[in-house]
């Protein structure tokens, strides 16, 4: 037989083997919800390092109480500890953190920092790692990247597609969760940096802003606009109609967003999944063959109208969508009308009088009482109205009362954001669901002995001692005696399936010996079945390796060789001063200005054969040439043709160095056997403090980085003095910020993209005028700051001196503006790179994020 009909029979023949339902938790009553309602793992944050900071979150003494009620319960939990980390975080606080909840048994920890990764590793051994969906994982190569570091489960971007997904479950060689439910974000996850640059609050802090929710107007380079709308606002993602196809995928996990939504989101949300994840166990569909799967899918599995409606009135704004997975983007994934959650469209008004409205809703739908119902009113807070005891209703028309109708018109739709009846089935069929374990005990009654009870449950067994039992021929106590009492078993989670009561004939127990016996057993074993994860770690132990430095002495994984046969110390002798050209005009500029001894080309800007081009053309001017990557590198089909023309561009003897933007990107380089250019980190490769600057070294044998652009001065400086002594550090001085990298297509969301790379403008309220650029031919979005941030001028004499490279980003710059920013730096370095005279300081530079 062949090796791939071997494998084929050996699908068919294996039971499916449903993925994970992992649910979110903002508090200990979401944690509850989400366990009654199916959830077979849950992911909570802590006080400190969670992604959502702005959640109740769990304070220690809770996250202990909750990683015992998860593991009673043989619920999976999971810590998100998933923002980037700066210095004395890890060093003076992770561990602290951390350390109590290990003991306890927490099963993993969700990560985005690189260096939080390793340490996590090293000191915590045997608690899972899962790669955040942060890190931007877009491809196999960045899920391998996380296996290397040792992590157990990626959550990749949101933006793959199912056949991405596939391919990386079946390459990476490591467990896959995916999101299914819940808000979606505009930008990939951690490369957003619109909240922190306008606002001080930082998505990769846990405390993002939403800016995207916010409306804009697209500007063009002629000042002709379109009218405000929220372009950047996506729908929430819904994928219940695709579990079929991630589980015949290989998704280990699925994930539902909502650590920030209420209890009832939380536990409507997760029954509802859960029922249907039953429901394909119950299909029998593992026993089919393959090429008759989609057929048996299609006649059996489908999802109800009512349960349907019943996730959109949980939360929705203004619908649905499915997702990326069989799509690269599109406007119909956008709520670009309305960015609030507004539950599901049930009429629109049909009728506009004084101080009331006609609604005609929508076939079968029927209102109770207390339902809420709501009217979004474009560019202000939408009306909210409360369904009255008594509805005036005639057929599907009915009348309300309403405080004003200025804003109101007929045609406006209805929305119905809560569903009293709804409502009702949560509460009253999972909240206040009892979960009891069956027990089987046996106890023993011998005059003059102690009495015992014996509990079993689930695996695990307890015995308990009691009072002895006198003799009493006149009252001896009998097996309904002891029956009676054991069955009170009132609150715990517990009922007795089984007991087997050995009577000694003639001896007394009283029911308060009984009722001893029963309430510490029943104590004792829910204790023992809470702890039954828990980790013995000694304290000599905790002290040894405690704060573990990750000064690694261990080898890169790969040798890193100059093209121009340089030494590296005299590589590093003059310090590089690199120009970063976004266009051919300013290429040119840079290149015949002595100021610049390195030319920087970014490949989502220049065509492969451009680059190559250009790049002799550095060369032969004896300076360096440089490449930087696309932003975002992913394997679909919008891509996918690109991928082996960007092979040969990296392989060419041509740069003196390639910068890659986040871990995927420096695996893919890190596979290329014969490059002969060192690998850089760019700013968004982020490399915010020693601990992951030394692993990105020792995975990647990467030659520098660039500082990251959310650090203040203060932090820059302290990255500067914890550096290798290998790794050259480098810092952006002038240029935009790239504020978000989307999948989406600002032109495909206004109407149809024409495939051509221009530059448009996104203005907010502030009258900020934000350039977008369409990459094309890698298919993504960039926007970028309405500025250029300019550190020419601050007070940093030691800490420029110190840096190996000084970077000039020129883009939407003219020669103009590049010989202004060279003159500002030559005036700086004049002055010992004191203080320049009137210069406002860099928001970043002068305060970080929080």
């Amino acid at each position: 037989m062949k090796q791939n009909e071997m494998i084929q029979k050996t699908m068919i023949q294996r039971k499916t083997k449903l993925p994970e339902l992992l649910a979110p938790a903002g508090s200990f009553e979401h944690l509850k919800a989400a366990i009654k309602a199916g959830a077979d793992a849950v992911y909570m944050g802590g006080q400190q390092f969670g992604a959502r900071a702005y959640a109740d979150n769990f304070t220690g003494e809770k996250l202990v109480e909750a990683l015992h009620y998860a593991h009673f319960y043989d619920r999976r939990l999971y810590l998100t500890v998933n923002t980037l980390m700066k210095e004395k975080e890890i060093t003076e606080r992770l561990y602290d953190f951390l350390q109590p909840f290990y003991e306890e048994g927490l099963d993993g920890v969700i990560v985005q920092d690189v260096g939080a990764a390793a340490f996590i590793r090293k000191n915590f051994p045997g608690m899972e790692i899962h790669g955040s969906t942060q890190m931007t994982i877009t491809d196999v190569y960045g899920a391998r990247a996380a296996a290397r570091l040792g992590m157990n489960r990626v959550v990749p971007a949101r933006e793959l597609s199912l056949s991405e997904i596939r391919r990386m479950k079946e390459e990476a060689g490591l467990d896959i969760e995916v999101f299914i439910h819940g808000a979606l974000c505009y930008c990939y996850s951690g490369q957003c940096l619109l909240s922190s640059r306008y606002g001080g609050r930082s998505g990769n802090r846990g405390r993002c802003a939403q800016p995207c929710r916010l409306p804009y107007r697209v500007m063009e380079r002629d000042s002709r606009s379109s009218a405000g709308a929220h372009l950047l606002s996506p729908k929430d993602l819904c994928a219940i109609s695709w579990l079929p196809s991630l589980i015949e995928a290989g998704v280990d996990s699925l994930k539902i967003e909502g650590r920030m939504k209420n209890v009832e989101y939380v536990a409507g949300v997760t029954a509802i999944y859960r029922k249907y994840l039953d429901l394909y166990r119950e299909m029998g569909e593992e026993d089919l063959s393959l090429d008759k799967k989609q057929e048996h899918r299609q006649r059996k599995w489908k999802i109800s109208k009512k349960d349907y409606e019943a996730l959109e009135e949980l939360y929705s704004r203004s619908g649905f969508t499915d997702g990326y997975w069989n799509r690269h983007n599109g406007s119909e994934m956008m709520a670009t009308i309305h960015p609030r959650n507004l539950g599901r469209k049930i009429g629109w008004v049909r009728q506009v009088r004084r101080g009331q409205i006609a609604v005609e809703l929508d076939r079968g739908t029927i209102l109770h009482p207390k339902d809420i119902l709501i009217l979004p009113l474009p560019g202000q807070e939408e009306m909210a109205l409360t369904v009255p005891e008594h509805l005036r209703k005639d057929g599907r028309r009915i009348i309300l009362n309403v405080p004003g109708t200025k804003a109101l018109r007929a045609g406006m739709e209805v929305y119905r954001r809560k569903n009293d009846s709804l409502s009702s089935w949560i509460e009253n069929d999972i909240l206040k669901k009892e979960i009891k374990y069956p027990v089987q005990g046996k106890i023993i009654v011998r005059i003059g002995n102690s009495s015992e009870l014996l509990l079993r449950c689930r695996g695990e067994e307890i015995l308990v001692s009691g009072k002895a039992a006198e003799p009493s021929a006149k009252r001896p106590v009998t097996e309904e005696d002891i029956y009676r009492q054991m069955n009170k078993t009132g609150d715990v989670p517990f009922y007795l399936e089984d007991l087997d009561a050995d009577l000694e004939k003639n001896a007394f127990l009283p029911m308060s010996a009984v009722k001893e016996l029963r309430q510490t057993g029943f104590r004792m074993l829910q204790e023992q079945m809470e702890r039954r994860a828990c980790r013995s770690v000694s304290e000599e132990k905790n002290k040894r390796d405690r704060k573990i430095s990750l000064q690694s002495e261990e080898k890169s994984d790969t040798v890193i060789s100059l093209n121009n046969n340089k030494k590296f110390d005299d590589f590093h002798a003059d310090k590089k001063k690199m120009a970063v050209v976004y266009d051919k005009k300013i290429a040119e500029f840079c290149l015949s200005h002595p100021f610049f001894n390195s030319i920087c080309l970014p490949l989502d800007f220049w065509a492969e054969e451009d680059s190559l081009s250009f790049a002799a053309q550095i060369c032969r001017q004896g300076k360096n040439a440089y490449l930087s990557l696309p932003l975002i590198l992913r394997e679909d089909e919008a891509a996918a043709d690109s991928r082996s023309e960007l092979s040969v561009v990296c392989r060419s003897r041509l740069w003196s160095g390639i910068y890659a933007h986040t871990m995927g990107q420096a695996q893919f380089l890190w596979e290329m056997e014969d490059r002969t250019a060192p690998v850089y980190a760019a700013s968004s490769f982020y490399q915010w403090n020693h601990f992951s600057l030394a692993e990105t070294k020792r995975i990647f044998g990467i030659a520098g980085a660039e500082l990251p652009l959310e650090l203040s001065g203060g932090e820059c400086r302290e990255m500067l003095a914890n550096r290798q002594k290998d790794v050259a550090v480098e810092c952006s001085v002038y240029g935009r910020i790239p504020l978000m990298k989307s999948a989406q297509c600002i032109k495909k969301t206004r109407g149809g993209c024409d495939r051509r790379q221009e530059v448009l403008f996104l203005e907010d309220k502030k009258k900020r005028r934000l350039p977008v650029v369409s990459h094309c031919r890698y298919c993504y979005n960039t926007i970028w700051s309405d500025t250029p941030r300019n550190l020419l001028g601050e007070e940093e004499g030691a800490f420029v001196r110190g840096l190996d490279a000084v970077i000039f980003h020129f883009f939407l710059d003219d020669e103009r503006s590049a010989r202004e920013a060279v003159l500002d730096y030559e005036r700086w370095e004049k002055n010992g790179f004191g203080p320049a005279k009137g210069k406002e300081p860099d928001a970043y530079w002068k305060y970080g994020i929080e």
